[in-house]
């Protein structure tokens, strides 16, 4: 079943990073993270939270890390399923910054995707089409590449630009092909 390929992946996620790992803490971290990360695959939110928080607990002293800047946005994701755009909005520009300090382009492109989603539910359609804009050009051979045309293809339509947003979505599934 699909948990059971979820728990086989997460076990081998596991056995490739524990060397790693430098503590019990950040092996304890991580395997923290991949249940959360289960949880919240599965839309238990409320688990996925604990593990969160765990991780992060378990994390102290090590922000900078990528686990850690995953865990944050995983937070962040939590954050705007409950409706709370504005701290949603918060602790993803927050892991923004920690993640600059590793130079994760590919977090970077993605999170950019997830602030832009906010942005457009706070009302801020320029400020989306930037962050849209800016996952695009951070890495066009990724998979942030395609999901970012595809939400500037429905800002495009709903502005009554059919012709731009034909052609952005063509982009995209040519690229997904």
């Amino acid at each position: 079943t699909g948990r059971w390929k979820q728990l086989e992946k997460l076990s081998h996620q596991m056995v490739s990073v524990y060397s790693l790992t430098d503590t019990r803490e950040a092996l304890a971290s991580l395997y923290t993270h991949y249940l959360g990360r289960i949880m919240y695959s599965q839309t238990r939110y409320d688990k996925c939270e604990f593990y969160n928080q765990e991780s992060m607990r378990l994390l102290k002293g090590r922000e900078n890390s990528r686990i850690s800047v995953l865990t944050q946005i995983r937070q962040g994701l939590l954050l705007q399923e409950a409706n709370r755009y504005k701290e949603a909005q918060a602790v993803l520009e927050r892991a923004e910054l920690q993640n600059k300090k590793i130079g994760d382009r590919h977090i970077s492109a993605t999170n950019s995707i997830y602030l832009g989603t906010i942005s457009r539910k706070l009302g801020n359609d320029d400020r989306a089409q930037e962050l849209f804009h800016q996952a695009i050009a951070t890495y066009a051979d990724r998979d942030c590449y395609p999901r970012a045309l595809k939400h500037l293809a429905v800002m495009k339509h709903e502005e009554g630009n059919d012709d731009a947003a034909r052609n952005m979505l063509h982009r995209a599934f040519a690229v997904e092909d």
